[in-house]
């Protein structure tokens, strides 16, 4: 090859490579990304000192009163299960299920 045409081959291939990387990057745009859902959620925490807290953990439409140390964690209340409506908050009396203490 001489020069000319070994330095027409190099733009068509740039050419080439450009067109593809194009194509490619099209393609890529046009891709939805569907996120999960997140379905535990961790709501609240409170620390009680040494490796010790509670939390309330929420999944899906039920919340979890949760005591955890450094070795165990526990269910300690099944709270009721949350309103969809914002306006209408439950109270601490009406989030407590009538079973709600776990044995």
């Amino acid at each position: 090859m001489n020069g000319e045409t070994a330095n027409s081959f190099d733009l068509q291939m740039k050419d080439r490579v450009a067109q593809f990387f194009e194509k490619v990057w099209k393609l890529v745009c046009k891709v939805k990304v569907r996120r999960r859902k997140h379905v535990l959620q961790l709501c609240e925490t409170l620390s009680l000192g040494e490796k010790r807290m509670l939390a309330i953990i929420q999944c899906e439409e039920h919340r979890l009163l949760i005591g955890a140390t450094g070795d165990s964690i526990s269910l300690l209340l099944r709270l009721n299960n949350i309103r969809k409506e914002k306006s209408e908050r439950n109270t601490p009396e009406e989030m407590i299920s009538t079973n709600g203490l776990v044995q």
